[in-house]
């Protein structure tokens, strides 16, 4: 019997003669969001996209034992030709599920995170980008997924929608006990959402520190996510890691 978690064992990657990952271990639950956090070039989309499957392991190991998992990008990546309604029954079309069960079962997750009707009759190019990236998001939880990989999906919106759409994602992990793997820049979006912090080192990528948070994320207010931020850069090792890439965002 499989155990419902994403563990990833001594896991290195090398593209080329360039280094990428060094023996980097780490383990997601049920559940869980774990956010993976530090400067460009660490490695943490590279990881991300190991643990999703499209790169192969070459050395290390990553057990996934969860029955479905999907990958949100930072990009929408949704297919022009497809209105937003079947841009997020996409996923079920590619299990074979029938054309009426995959429309309604789009239709449900798309009223959900609130796209109206008008809202799914449209094209992508019809969308703001805001819409746009709650059309990706309606488009990965669509397909039921038990582990959610999320590669900075909203780091291109505004204040705002990017507060909307972590509350939306907020619900659907509380709702659905979904495990999440988070790569992000932004220590604040890492502090308000996750249970665990990791903190990446590049030069090749490696973990050089882990933070906990076990808040109830209601408890979340901005006092909270201010005194867990100056805790945070508090830490030598994150001081460190962050130093020639100037202050993380906030």
């Amino acid at each position: 019997m499989s155990i419902e978690a994403l563990t990833i064992e001594r896991l290195s990657h090398r593209f080329g003669i360039s280094d990428i990952l060094d023996r980097v271990s780490l383990r997601v639950a049920a559940g869980e969001v774990v956010a993976l956090v530090g400067p460009s070039g660490c490695g943490k989309t590279t990881l991300l996209h190991l643990a999703a499957g499209l790169l192969d392991v070459v050395e290390g190991r990553i057990d996934n034992g969860f029955d479905a998992h999907a990958v949100m990008f930072q990009e929408p990546r949704l297919l022009p030709w497809f209105s937003a309604l079947e841009n997020i029954a996409w996923g079920l079309k590619a299990r074979r599920v029938e054309r009426a069960e995959r429309l309604a079962a789009a239709f449900a997750i798309g009223a959900e995170l609130g796209l109206s009707d008008d809202d799914l009759a449209k094209y992508p190019h019809e969308l703001s980008g805001g819409m746009r990236q709650r059309v990706a998001l309606a488009r990965a939880l669509a397909v039921r997924p038990q582990l959610l990989l999320l590669d900075e999906p909203f780091s291109a919106l505004d204040m705002g929608l990017r507060r909307e759409l972590q509350d939306l994602l907020i619900r659907e992990i509380r709702d659905r006990g979904l495990a999440v793997l988070l790569v992000t820049h932004d220590l604040t979006e890492a502090v308000r959402l996750s249970h665990r912090i990791l903190v990446m080192a590049a030069a090749p990528g490696h973990i050089v520190h882990e933070e906990s948070l076990t808040a109830d994320w209601l408890a979340r207010d901005r006092r909270f996510i201010f005194d867990r931020l100056t805790a945070l850069l508090a830490q030598p090792a994150l001081a460190e890691t962050f130093r020639t890439e100037g202050a993380p965002a906030w």
